[in-house]
């Protein structure tokens, strides 16, 4: 995105959520998220990058369950 704004090029971000890279074996995620879900809303509150579902995970405290919106294969 940088680099094609250096060059003049227009670019257009659309935040549409967080989305999963990986997912660690043996974590709480493992068999519940797949890399490129994309997360889009945590406990029923939308969210629209990375940061701000980071944030509101960990709002919760450890152990404590966590309801996500996630949107797959489109």
């Amino acid at each position: 995105m940088v680099a094609l704004r250096r060059a003049g090029y227009p670019v257009e971000v659309q935040e549409r959520g967080a989305v999963v890279t990986a997912v660690l074996k043996g974590r709480p995620a493992d068999g519940v998220l797949r890399a490129d879900d994309v997360i889009t809303a945590v406990d029923g509150q939308p969210v629209q990058t990375a940061a701000e579902a980071g944030a509101a995970v960990r709002r919760r405290a450890v152990g404590q369950p966590v309801a996500l919106t996630v949107q797959r294969a489109g």
